[in-house]
């Protein structure tokens, strides 16, 4: 297993990191720790809240509590997962039943709580292949986008 150090010296900081939690304390708590180590990390009080942010800025990582008001953690990755980009999901929980559900599922790592930063980090390196795969994809995405946008104004501009 890798040491802390090792991990901490290979870790991605620029990465946003969207922390899904209903529980104030614990929000803050994770992502006070978090924004110690990446550029950013954004909050959601429920899966309704952080689709929006998802709808508006790309996320690299998802740390989700499972119980959540309004959209619960379930709803959330089965949300995340209909869309064509797959991201690394990280299931927080107080229930250890939730570990047999997900151990199988790819890209998704659960933590039971009392949880650590460090073992929160230890599930982003080892996502680290996935995340720059999609960051990789999201750029080739938006020049593809800039080159139709041009394209779209030369044709207006032919036509008109």
């Amino acid at each position: 297993m890798e040491d802390f150090k090792d991990i901490m010296k290979n870790i991605k900081t620029d990465l946003v990191i969207l922390v899904v939690e209903d529980n104030q304390y614990i929000r803050q708590q994770v992502s006070e720790g978090l924004s110690k180590i990446f550029s950013t990390v954004l909050i959601a009080p429920d899966g309704e809240y952080a689709l929006k942010i998802l709808d508006t800025v790309y996320v690299d990582v998802v740390i989700s509590d499972i119980n959540m008001p309004n959209m619960n953690g379930i709803d959330l990755i089965k949300t995340i997962r209909k869309g064509e980009k797959v991201k690394p999901i990280i299931i927080t929980t107080a229930y250890e039943d939730f570990k047999e559900v997900y151990k199988d599922m790819p890209n998704i790592s659960l933590l039971t709580k009392p949880y650590t930063i460090y073992e929160i980090i230890r599930c982003i390196n080892e996502s680290e292949s996935l995340i720059e795969a999609n960051k990789q994809n999201e750029d080739s995405f938006e020049k593809l986008q800039e080159v139709s946008n041009m394209a779209k104004e030369i044709l207006k501009q032919l036509k008109g």
